[in-house]
């Protein structure tokens, strides 16, 4: 389902409803203000705040959702496509998320966000939750692209 608003700004969660949910409550579980989809299928920031959230990881989003350059494409997957390269990748050798984008001009039309929906484990030694990759991949990736930041990979 694409969240798109009247000025052509927009959110895109890809796969299935329960992929959307799964998303939403993601994005909610760490975030300090609260997102809902509207009747229309808009993505919109809440009244409802969540106290132990981050208002910084709020702020990225909602830039995000604000951008008028760029449509942010949310999309749970074990592989993710570097679309400029045209590789494919294993999401785990990424530590769980990767965040590409569709062109190597300034302002990208679409920037892609994939994680995986199980989040990262190493055997029960370590867990990195879905919604804590998806946070990274929003706030150190697709955020910074959306503003014209930095398009290479700070991870490596």
């Amino acid at each position: 389902m694409k969240y798109t608003d009247p000025d052509g700004r927009s959110v895109f969660i890809d796969g299935f409803s329960s992929d959307e949910a799964a998303a939403l409550d993601a994005i909610n579980k760490y975030s300090y203000y609260q997102y809902d989809i509207n009747e229309d299928g808009y993505l919109y920031k809440t009244d409802e705040i969540n106290t132990k959230g981050s208002e910084l990881y709020s702020q990225a989003i909602d830039r995000c959702i604000e951008d008028n350059n760029s449509e942010i494409i949310i999309r749970f997957s074990e592989t993710a496509v570097n679309y400029v390269f045209g590789l494919e990748v294993d999401i785990k050798t990424f530590g769980g998320g990767a965040t590409f984008f569709n062109s190597n001009e300034k302002d990208p039309s679409e920037i892609y966000v994939f994680f995986m929906k199980k989040g990262l484990s190493d055997n029960g030694k370590w867990n990195i939750p879905a919604a804590q990759v998806l946070m990274h991949e929003i706030v150190g990736h697709a955020d910074p692209i959306a503003q014209g930041g930095p398009r290479d990979n700070e991870n490596a």
